[in-house]
């Protein structure tokens, strides 16, 4: 009997067959997006404009494969090869994001480069690296503040994870110094929330 999962021969031929086309439909897909932005803003961007441009390109590609991966939850196959494809995609945007902060270190995407760093590492799943990312964000000389207010919350949580309440309740107090934009609707009560329940969270994890 077959390992479970990859079925008979003739299905995993079959299968080869599958994965092997769209790959190579989703290379395409993302390499036209990305030329496609690129080529249209080469004339009046600088090297380190078009690379942050091409991370928000991926990100948009990612998008696109996490709501492919959600449509086809029930094909086991597809669901595995999207999950590979946004591992890739990630990696991509850490090696420009990586490229950006070497060879452009005064460069005024630097700020949301590092943010596009630290939640990717994350999403890898290199926490110690993200923490480190998350830090630099947060004592980052700019005035903007959206995303050291995200950042600590991110490291916040981060802290949770690892039972360090004492860290993260830190973090948690020290984003109130930094304001946070959140549109229209329900965004602020939502964010509200969350940070509650990061409370209690650590509220309940000193009291063990």
């Amino acid at each position: 009997m077959p390992p479970i999962g990859l079925g008979t021969a003739g299905s995993r031929g079959t299968l080869a067959v599958t994965l092997r086309k769209h790959l190579k439909m989703t290379r395409f897909f993302y390499l036209f997006i990305i030329i496609s932005i690129s080529s249209f803003a080469q004339q009046k961007a600088n090297e380190d404009e078009l690379a942050y441009r091409e991370i928000q390109t991926l990100e948009r590609a990612i998008t696109i494969a996490d709501l492919e991966n959600n449509q086809n939850e029930s094909d086991v196959a597809r669901n595995e090869f999207s999950k590979e494809t946004l591992r890739k995609i990630r990696l991509e945007i850490l090696r420009i994001s990586d490229a950006i902060i070497e060879y452009f270190p005064k460069s005024e995407y630097l700020y949301e480069t590092l943010f596009e760093k630290a939640i990717t590492e994350e999403l890898l799943g290199d926490i110690d690296a993200a923490e480190k990312s998350y830090k630099k964000v947060v004592s980052f000389d700019t005035a903007k503040t959206d995303l050291k207010n995200v950042s600590l919350k991110n490291l916040a949580r981060i802290s949770i994870q690892k039972k360090k309440y004492k860290q993260a309740l830190n973090y948690l107090e020290q984003l109130k110094n930094f304001k946070i934009s959140h549109g229209c609707g329900n965004g602020e009560d939502a964010y509200k929330e969350i940070l509650d329940e990061m409370y209690k969270q650590c509220y309940e994890g000193l009291k063990k």
